[in-house]
């Protein structure tokens, strides 16, 4: 098989030889809600919280992730520390999934490809281009997947609800980030791409694949510009609203639930 192939044959086959739940089992009382955070200083915020508890844990050659368990409005929900890069994102959200739930929120930074949109500025994103590899394991080749509408519409509906602006586009999902040339950059733009990020397009494509719901919200940081590269405040982490993006996230899960 030629290997400018490999990408482009999907193999539909439901069960691979290792299985998520060969790894992990089902966890009794397991919440159907999973929060995954990017930013590990918004998780260690949320486990200093009196009454959050670590319930379980992932696991990699890089270390161990708590999972830890929150209660919001009478539900009970899982939050945990999203692993950045299509791959390990999806292989942890896999394992979440293995444990019993069903309904999984992501919230992390993105770059910026409109420089119209502010610093922290929040985007939906609806469509993802998939420049990365994982999700070609879980899809059919192609440039673009969209996301689910009715839970875009869900999402949308709760910053609307909060009073928190917030715009919905594509992103520009992208494995190598220090290979976001100005040719790239400027293609992406023309295709209708208004930020980058490195997960969306494959956790969209496990979601679909393995039958679950799956949102996420981006919160915008710096920006991929005609000629340069402004880091603006990046290194925020997302900490300087944190308390919003933990309680949008809450209300996410929440209204996917319904």
């Amino acid at each position: 098989m030629p290997m400018k192939s490999v990408l482009t044959r999907f193999d539909p086959t439901r069960k691979a030889l290792i299985e998520p739940t060969e790894v992990v089992k089902p966890v009794a009382g397991f919440p159907r809600i999973c929060l995954f955070a990017f930013s590990r200083q918004i998780i260690e915020k949320v486990a200093a919280r009196p009454e959050v508890k670590e319930i379980d844990a992932l696991y990699s050659a890089n270390g161990r992730i708590p999972i830890y368990q929150m209660d919001y409005k009478g539900t009970t929900m899982a939050i945990t520390m999203a692993a950045v890069g299509a791959p390990l994102c999806v292989g942890f959200a896999e394992e979440v999934i293995a444990k019993g739930a069903d309904i999984l929120v992501f919230f992390g930074a993105c770059g910026v490809l409109r420089p119209d949109l502010a610093d922290g500025h929040i985007v939906i994103p609806d469509r993802a281009l998939r420049d990365e590899g994982t999700s070609y394991h879980y899809a059919p080749a192609a440039d673009v997947i969209d996301l689910d509408p009715d839970v875009i519409k869900k999402v949308t509906q709760v910053f609307q609800r909060l009073d928190v602006p917030c715009v919905t586009g594509m992103t520009w999902t992208t494995d190598a980030f220090y290979r976001e040339t100005p040719a790239k950059t400027r293609q992406r733009r023309e295709q209708g791409c208004i930020v980058v990020d490195m997960e969306v397009s494959a956790l969209a494509a496990m979601a679909a694949f393995r039958n679950v719901t799956y949102a996420q919200f981006l919160y915008t940081g710096d920006l991929l510009g005609e000629t340069h590269w402004e880091a603006r405040d990046l290194a925020d982490q997302g900490m300087s609203k944190s308390d919003l993006y933990i309680k949008v996230a809450c209300e996410i899960g929440l209204a996917l639930s319904r």
